[in-house]
């Protein structure tokens, strides 16, 4: 079908089986790249970040990172990360109800993305005006132009802290690899940023809800998960 998105009209292909998707991400004739569509695309001075990219760019921007997402860096963030789940879940556990999506799904990736990069709770936006900005900016296939000017200030600002506040965190590993000119411009830090930022809590947000809704229409699903402790494990398959 034919869609309209800020790069122009175009034919566009909804893959929708497994074997397909395997197929084509494995394509070399496909692109992650939109230049490689449409050669009139003009982008000035956005850099492209991970997920708009091909090799050898995609391997550089991917090498920067790649470390810290391993097994044990990851088993690392466990005890924080289940401190914000913990917090989240005791502000409204005492109440007996709760609207999920405000209370859980929503806040706790926003908090815990902020936190993998090193920026405290008084410097962030509050989650649901974080959502809200990175949806705004893009969800609209034309571009919401002051949304994109308000998420680059943001990310703009979030980096200025970490040049000054350096600590063991995914936002001083970014600053540094600019330092050290693994990343080639400002453009790419800031798409770094917005890239963690987005992949860590837009996803994951509408993960969570999903999931909930999924599992609050099912008995059997809820007490098959309350059951032995690799049960929960196996119910996510993301």
């Amino acid at each position: 079908s034919e869609v309209l998105s800020r790069n122009g009209i175009g034919t566009t292909w909804l893959v929708a089986s497994y074997d397909l998707a395997k197929s084509a991400l494995a394509d070399e004739r496909l692109s992650n790249d939109v230049r490689a569509a449409h050669s009139n695309v003009d982008e000035g001075s956005r850099a492209h970040g991970l997920l708009g990219l091909d090799r050898p760019e995609h391997a550089r921007l991917r090498g920067v990172l790649s470390g810290a997402f391993s097994s044990g860096a990851v088993e690392r963030w466990a005890p924080l990360i289940e401190s914000i789940v913990n917090d989240a879940i005791d502000k409204f556990a005492q109440r007996g109800s709760s609207e999920l999506v405000q209370d859980f799904c929503l806040p706790v990736p926003v908090a815990i993305v902020h936190e993998l990069l090193g920026i405290p709770e008084d410097v962030r936006q509050p989650a649901r005006e974080c959502f809200d900005l990175f949806a705004r900016a893009g969800i609209d296939p034309l571009g919401d132009v002051e949304a994109e000017a308000e998420l680059d200030d943001y990310v703009t600002t979030l980096i200025d802290y970490k040049r000054v506040h350096p600590a063991d965190d995914l936002g001083t590993l970014l600053v540094a690899a600019r330092s050290e000119g693994t990343l080639h411009s400002e453009e790419e830090l800031k798409a770094m940023f917005l890239g963690l930022l987005g992949a860590g809590h837009v996803s994951t947000t509408q993960f969570l809800g999903c999931a909930f809704l999924q599992l609050v229409g099912s008995r059997d699903r809820i007490e098959q998960i309350l059951g032995p402790e690799q049960a929960a494990y196996r119910a996510i398959d993301e």
